[in-house]
């Protein structure tokens, strides 16, 4: 058989995949692709694919290997059509190929003498090419390829092995089976983040996965009833969810505990099988819980000392005595005092940097407080969960118009729900993972993320409640109720009010609501892509690209019927042109087919004056997200950056985005105009408070980087996201992570002494305007209906769950973990008072950057790229110095001066930045008057 051959290593198959990828991309040299029917039979469909053997003389065999091949000396089997990935077939199917036949050079089948030695590659495709003719006339004869060599020389006629069958139906030699299966065959599965082989057999193909191991494997495998001896590749779908699911939870199929790799888990205390990613995070909690409980081992690990089991004897020690050993380790740990986290105070520590990977789990804590619907188990913010307070509510949503729209997420402190602000929200937090996807992993948050956008993109499309190619065919929710929500102050699950569903449609136009579906759905796509969810991607990209059709098709803001409230809106008429730059930069990231619709969106959308100015970020201001998307390729540089200096407030967030795809020369002018202007505001420390809000950033006496007056904490997180993407990307990246965290350290109040996210610093805020916050956790039925709520019993008045609790001064009954409220005002003055909308609500639009820059911070503070910050003003360092005849002025500044000193940089001792010709100053001796 043919698996009691040699098993090729990892290394080499990576080799011939990385090479065959290679020869498709060169097909005028090493690969022929013939449009050809063998023996008149379909070869899709399951029917096997004739293989090319090459001989040591350069000859070759195609079809059936006869019987008097049975030594088969010196002939390998060329790579088979389906040893390919699934995009390499699709794109060889899709290029001139109807039934496939793959020849090619084999590069395994030189190593003979003569033709295939030293020029047996040259040979082979000569070869092959002869071949080709061959399968032609023979085709057209009626008759099969055959082998030429051995079996000719055997007296085999063409076409025929030794028992008369016709070759080219199904391939064999000798003994062995074929290396072809059918187009159901998967040669690589994609599980728990895995690639796995799909050649080898079940039971030792999944101990590819981290954490499953041979005895544990069996012991899966014959609970889920699979053959054994059945290989991977050859699972069904539901064999595979099967194998898997018993893996998540061994112990509902009776696997002991004594099995499992994980038992009583110090946190939770229970019992499981940790897999893939996980085992990688438990393993660093469990060694950060010896290290802060300053456990010997756990202190050796911080000391970088080997432990037990590390050749500590033969290799750590040297000869030492354990008396040499323990003096090491105490001038070990006096040096590490100042900067450790558990030999140093704690009190210090926490002065200087904010725990980032923290402030990332409270906001997607918040994110799940947030869901509506039925609500699965894994949600941590279910009523009887530490801190927990929701149930199941709404469930019904949708009926009105007779579509399920149950789920998803309530979009503020009411229960709305407003696809504008969650689609936005949506493919910023896609942005977010595929850019700091290491800061999710290393806080544990990575799997936490996943669910939450897939929440998100599961109910979008369900809310895309019609769909078709044709424009005219779909039809989007805009918004779940209105007024009756908003004075309703009661718990979700105990709503009675109506609800009504008002959709966007070719009568009622929403070009720019479209347009961020059509952003939300392409993010997604592309994050899931990445996850190897390959078929769920396709799916997404779908309702994206008829979304975008959409909007194209009937270019309109979306505006609800006359005399109903209207949560989200575009504030300009000609607003949706910039959600269309949004979304095109989105199709663009997915499929570059989109890039050349992407560069004309972004032209058209900076070319109208009212995309010209604005500072801002979030789900209406959406320029300053796209810019970096947008562009492509085609774009001069040279009228780009006209533009972009000719009109102010373009795109920041594009961008950032078209930063992160890099398109060049586009990635160039991005930069320039993110760090150059809107940045360079941003971070201006010289403009005081107070000033106009919406027209510029003003600076509070606290350092406050301060833009609009309702929920400015909104725009300032957005746009610390935005320049932790150009502390990865830009130029003048320092600084911009220094500003970022400078803005952190306001916001969590690390330097300030005041904290507007709840859960998280000194002095958090108390009364967030958010109903159910005014409510008691915990209650008996019966509840009654009250004006505009509900009492349960043995609640009566301001302890009711109604307007008299919410208007009440009492603190929150509920903890909102995660949640970001509005913030202060240019003072510095933060009122605490409920029901202040501007300052006091939390919202998933406000919480979205901002869960973006504690990503970024974490993964820079990783990389210990905080350390060199500033503790006061923005953070970023007084003083660059450059070198003597450095530049330090002029034209080309990254920070967008046309002339003069760049700020922040300063010459060496004896000399000054001064001009040295037209284009730029550089440092150089004073010039004596």
């Amino acid at each position: 058989m043919w698996w009691h051959r040699r098993r090729r290593s990892a290394p080499e198959e990576a080799a011939d995949i990385e090479q065959l990828k290679k020869d498709l991309r060169h097909a005028h040299d090493s690969v022929v692709v013939a449009k050809k029917r063998i023996t008149g039979e379909d070869v899709k469909g399951g029917a096997s694919l004739p293989v090319i053997y090459a001989s040591s003389d350069g000859g070759s065999n195609c079809g059936n290997r006869s019987s008097g091949d049975a030594a088969g000396a010196g002939r390998v089997p060329m790579v088979a059509f389906l040893d390919l990935p699934e995009e390499e077939q699709k794109r060889l199917r899709a290029g001139n190929i109807n039934d496939s036949v793959l020849i090619m050079r084999n590069k395994r089948a030189t190593s003979g003498s003569g033709a295939a030695g030293e020029n047996g590659g040259e040979a082979a495709v000569t070869y092959y090419q002869q071949q080709l003719e061959r399968l032609k006339r023979s085709s057209d004869g009626g008759s099969s390829s055959s082998s030429g060599g051995a079996g000719e020389a055997a007296g085999q006629p063409r076409g025929r092995s030794s028992d008369g069958s016709e070759s080219g139906k199904r391939m064999q030699f000798g003994a062995a089976q074929s290396l072809i299966a059918g187009d159901d065959f998967q040669h690589i599965l994609r599980v728990l983040n895995t690639n796995v082989d799909g050649k080898q057999k079940v039971m030792y193909a999944i101990t590819a996965i981290r954490g499953i191991g041979r005895r544990f494997s069996n012991l899966v495998c014959k609970k889920a009833e699979v053959d054994m001896a059945k290989r991977a590749g050859e699972l069904s779908a539901e064999e595979l969810e099967q194998l898997m699911t018993i893996v998540a939870n061994p112990r509902q199929y009776k696997i002991p505990d004594w099995f499992l790799n994980r038992q009583k888990d110090h946190k939770d205390g229970r019992f499981g099988q940790i897999t893939s990613s996980a085992l990688e995070t438990k393993l660093r909690d469990d060694l950060e819980r010896l290290k802060k409980i300053r456990n010997h081992r756990g202190l050796r690990h911080y000391w970088g000392l080997r432990v037990k089991g590390q050749h500590t004897k033969t290799t750590g020690r040297r000869g030492k005595t354990g008396n040499s050993i323990a003096e090491t380790a105490a001038q070990a740990e006096s040096a590490a005092a100042k900067r450790d986290p558990f030999t140093a105070p704690r009190k210090a520590r926490s002065g200087r940097e904010d725990n980032y990977e923290e402030v990332l789990s409270l906001a997607y804590l918040f994110y799940e407080g947030q869901m509506a619907g039925d609500l699965p188990a894994w949600n941590r913010m279910l009523h009887g969960k530490p801190g927990g307070y929701k149930k199941s509510a709404h469930l019904t949503d949708g009926k009105d118009i007779g579509v399920d729209l149950a789920g998803g997420f309530y979009d503020a402190g009411d229960y709305l729900k407003c696809p504008h602000a969650l689609a936005w929200t949506m493919a910023n937090l896609a942005f977010s993972m595929m850019e700091f996807r290491e800061a999710y992993t290393s806080s544990g948050n990575w799997d936490v993320a996943v669910r939450i956008v897939k929440w998100g993109a599961d109910w979008l499309m369900k809310a895309h409640i019609k769909s078709g190619d044709a424009p005219e065919d779909n039809a989007f929710v805009g918004q779940i109720s209105a007024r009756p929500d908003h004075w309703y102050f009661g718990r979700p699950e105990h709503a009675t009010n109506s609800r009504t569903t008002y959709i966007a449609d070719k009568d009622r136009p929403g070009a720019d609501l479209a347009s961020e579906y059509a952003a939300a759905f392409a993010a997604s796509a592309a994050l899931f892509r990445g996850l190897g969810q390959d078929a769920y991607a396709a799916k997404l990209f779908k309702h994206a690209q008829q979304a975008y059709d959409f909007a194209k098709a009937y270019p309109l803001n979306w505006k609800t019927p006359n005399g109903v409230f209207q949560a989200y809106s575009s504030f300009w008429p000609d607003g949706y042109t910039a959600q269309m730059a949004w979304a095109a930069g989105w199709l663009c990231k997915y499929d570059g087919e989109f890039c050349d619709e992407a560069v004309a969106q972004f032209n058209g959308a900076i070319s109208i004056n009212n995309m010209k100015y604005g500072l801002g970020y979030d789900y209406d201001a959406v320029m300053p997200g796209v810019a970096a998307l947008v562009v492509s390729i085609d774009l001069e540089p040279v009228a780009a950056v006209a533009m972009l200096y000719d009109y102010d407030a373009v795109m920041p967030g594009v961008a950032a985005l078209v930063v992160s795809i890099d398109l060049e020369p586009v990635a160039a002018v991005a930069k320039l105009y993110l760090e150059g202007y809107v940045l360079a505001k941003w971070e201006d420390t010289s403009s005081k408070c107070p000033k106009e809000s919406y027209a510029n950033v003003c600076y509070t006496p606290k350092g406050l980087a301060y833009y609009s007056d309702w929920g400015t904490l909104r725009n300032t997180g957005n746009m610390m996201f935005l320049a932790t993407i150009m502390g990865k990307y830009g130029d003048n990246a320092e600084a911009h992570i220094c500003w970022a965290r400078s803005q952190m350290r306001y916001i969590t109040g690390t330097s300030t002494g005041k904290s507007y996210l709840i859960g998280y610093g000194p002095d958090q805020p108390k009364r967030p305007h958010h109903r159910q916050s005014a409510c008691n956790v915990d209650y008996q039925e019966p509840c009654r209906k009250v004006e505009n709520g509900t009492c349960c019993a043995g609640e009566t008045g301001a302890n009711c769950c109604n307007l008299d609790s919410f208007m009440s001064d009492a603190p929150a009954k509920i903890k909102v973990l995660g949640g970001l409220v509005g913030g202060p005002d240019q003072s510095d003055k933060f009122p605490d008072i409920r029901n202040d909308y501007q300052r006091s609500e939390v919202a998933m639009d406000f919480n979205a950057g901002f869960t973006g820059a504690a990503a970024g911070l974490a993964a820079f503070d990783a990389q210990r790229k905080t350390r060199t910050c500033s503790n006061h003003g923005t953070g970023v360092p007084a003083c660059k110095k450059v070198p003597d005849y450095t530049q330090c002025g002029g034209l080309g500044d990254s920070r967008g001066n046309t002339d003069g000193l760049w700020p922040g940089y300063c010459c060496p001792a004896g000399q000054v930045c001064q001009p040295n010709n037209q284009y730029f100053w550089i440092c150089k001796a004073a010039v004596p008057q």
